[in-house]
């Protein structure tokens, strides 16, 4: 069910707008920042920030897909990548944060006069589905997580340490007999040298870190959390990630009898917001 939400902008002398939505949603900017140059660093970005009840409930938002967004001269600012990724909500919070990348405004411009999208809220307490939970995931590194549901999903995923990464190129490497195969197995080899390299060692204990490989042809893959054996959050010290990859630091490794929990978006987890905002004050 589609929700369509028509807000009316307030502004406060420091160019922040609130935005104010009906229903269980509502939307505000509190920080543009404008830089008009041909510079690297050219560009406008929009802070949006979601509240509601349904947001408390809500994990993240799973994407945003930019409709419209133009400054008052008419000038088109929705960048060529109009599709924001995954923004999950923080843990203390009631609230979820999504910078908006465009464009640079006209030089004569004063304000956004549209920025309009749909949001797509994840809340997977709608679907069991949407969490895979995988008991004692420590003892099957290596090689792929069996779950009816990733494979449904066309999901897969396979968690290194960097003793199993070596293990496995090398049997990649035993597989590449013809020149095709060479070819793939060097696209591999490097793609995998260049995340091992760059974020295994330096000051990162090696042997505390995890990898994990992910095929989502269909993106549907969101975010990994990790349980102990009472059902207590592990933390971790840092993620470091690429489109199909995900490198977690722990104190200490996971013990054997540690959960893993696999989010993906389902049909039923995920609310479509539409959204117009209007006349954002350019700083």
């Amino acid at each position: 069910m589609r929700y369509i939400i028509f807000l009316c902008a307030f502004f406060m002398t420091m160019n922040t707008a609130f935005l104010f939505a009906a229903d269980d949603v509502r939307i505000f900017v509190n920080e543009v920042t404008d830089n008009r140059s041909t510079g690297y660093s050219s560009g406008c970005n929009v802070k949006l920030s979601f509240f509601g009840d349904i947001i408390e409930s809500a994990r993240g938002i799973k994407s945003i897909q930019l409709k419209k967004a133009i400054d008052n001269t008419g000038r088109d600012i929705k960048c060529s990548k109009d599709k924001i990724g995954y923004e999950k909500k923080r843990d203390d919070e009631n609230k979820i944060e999504v910078p908006v990348n465009l464009k640079n405004p006209s030089r004569n411009a004063t304000a956004i006069k549209e920025l309009s999208g749909v949001a797509e809220l994840y809340i997977p307490k709608r679907d069991r589905d949407s969490i895979v939970r995988i008991k004692n995931f420590m003892k099957h590194l290596g090689e792929p997580i069996v779950s009816p549901i990733l494979k449904n999903s066309k999901i897969e995923v396979i968690i290194f340490t960097k003793e199993e990464y070596e293990e496995y190129k090398r049997k990649k490497e035993e597989e590449a007999k013809d020149k095709e195969a060479e070819q793939i197995k060097e696209g591999l080899s490097e793609a995998f040298e260049g995340f091992f390299g760059g974020f295994f060692g330096g000051s990162t204990d090696e042997k505390n870190s995890l990898v994990f490989l992910i095929n989502d042809p269909e993106e549907r893959f969101l975010e990994f959390s990790f349980l102990d054996s009472e059902g207590e959050q592990i933390k971790t010290e840092g993620c470091t990630w690429t489109s199909d990859y995900r490198k977690y630091n722990f104190s200490e490794l996971p013990p054997d009898d540690a959960e893993l929990l696999i989010y993906i978006s389902t049909p039923k987890s995920i609310k479509k917001v539409e959204f117009k905002l209007t006349d954002i004050t350019l700083p």
